[in-house]
């Protein structure tokens, strides 16, 4: 078999030497998924009702005869839950990346933290990766120590319902009354995690 490694990305993300990926694929070939160079990307489907504008995907990704993706379950700000993020944007062109995530995407009342049905950026994003035939899902849970607390593997769609119907509760606990001090910040904000430590 020859296996290829991908490392998925956004349009921020950067990848470094010191990658779990890279340091544990040794052996393996390793590639940082590049959204913005259209010689590594290959048309994979038009968008419906459109003759022009089409979706985009890694080549490798697209040329592998059994494609596994791998990642993080988790809240996302706006779409959601991470799961639904490994092919797009994951391994998709920069293009597809801004129209999913675009203002009027961003601004649905449903493009939020710990909803699926309903967030339009959710629905695009499984909907893609529904049609390029994964053959295997895993997702991955820790908590603030880096110790991991679930795993879920099987098809996508599957692994991902099965996956949001065990962390939603966990998630969005009921709050009975109120309270006197109040603190919020982002899944990857300070305040986040150095909360063990208060």
């Amino acid at each position: 078999f020859r296996i290829s490694l991908i490392i998925g990305r956004d349009l921020e993300f950067v990848s470094s030497d010191s990658d779990p990926i890279r340091m544990l694929g040794r052996g393996y070939r390793v590639l940082v998924h590049d959204p913005r160079d259209p010689d590594r990307l290959l048309f994979q489907q038009r968008y419906p009702g459109e003759r022009r504008a089409g979706i985009y995907l890694s080549e490798a990704f697209q040329s592998a005869s059994v494609r596994i993706v791998v990642g993080e379950a988790a809240p996302h700000f706006a779409a959601g839950w991470t799961q639904a993020l490994a092919v797009l944007p994951g391994v998709a062109a920069a293009h597809n990346v801004a129209r999913t995530f675009s203002v009027a995407n961003l601004l649905h009342p449903d493009a939020r933290s710990g909803v699926s049905e309903g967030n339009p950026i959710f629905d695009a994003a499984v909907e893609l990766a529904a049609v390029t035939n994964v053959r295997l899902a895993l997702w991955l849970t820790s908590n603030f120590d880096g110790q991991a607390t679930h795993v879920f593997a099987g098809g996508l769609e599957e692994s991902i319902r099965e996956s949001i119907e065990t962390l939603c509760p966990l998630h969005t606990p009921a709050i009975d009354g109120a309270f006197d001090i109040a603190g919020a910040g982002s899944a990857a904000s300070t305040l986040a995690t150095t909360a063990p430590a208060l």
